[in-house]
């Protein structure tokens, strides 16, 4: 699945594209086989000499046969807004799975033989 990460202004440090990479990654993880694209797009909306609550992200993920999943958050520390994004799309991803099962009419958890 390819991560594309879009960084408007100088929002993004030296360094952190491969953290943001690896973390939406393992957020998107259980789509391996169905998920096309992930677009993250990181704004600072006053720029670098303002503080406070003036970053946001925005999450937009492609999945085969389904709409967008799309996730935003705003905040002033990117690495928090990042975590608290992905496991935003992991759980959203973790309803559609669970929500796909029970439309099918599998069991929501297959009991392995041997486990009781």
């Amino acid at each position: 699945m390819l991560v594309s990460i879009h960084a408007k202004g100088e929002i993004l440090p030296q360094g952190l594209r491969g953290w943001i990479e690896d973390r939406i990654m393992s957020a998107v993880s259980r789509l391996a086989d169905r998920g096309r694209q992930v677009d993250v797009y990181l704004t600072d909306e006053n720029g670098p000499l303002r503080a406070g609550w003036d970053k946001s992200c925005r999450v937009v993920v492609s999945i085969a046969r389904e709409p967008q999943l799309v996730v935003a958050d705003r905040d002033s520390n990117i690495a928090r807004m990042i975590d608290r994004v992905a496991d935003r799309v992991d759980r959203c991803i973790n309803k559609r799975c669970a929500k796909q099962r029970r439309h099918r009419g599998a069991p929501a958890r297959e009991i392995i033989e041997g486990e009781v």
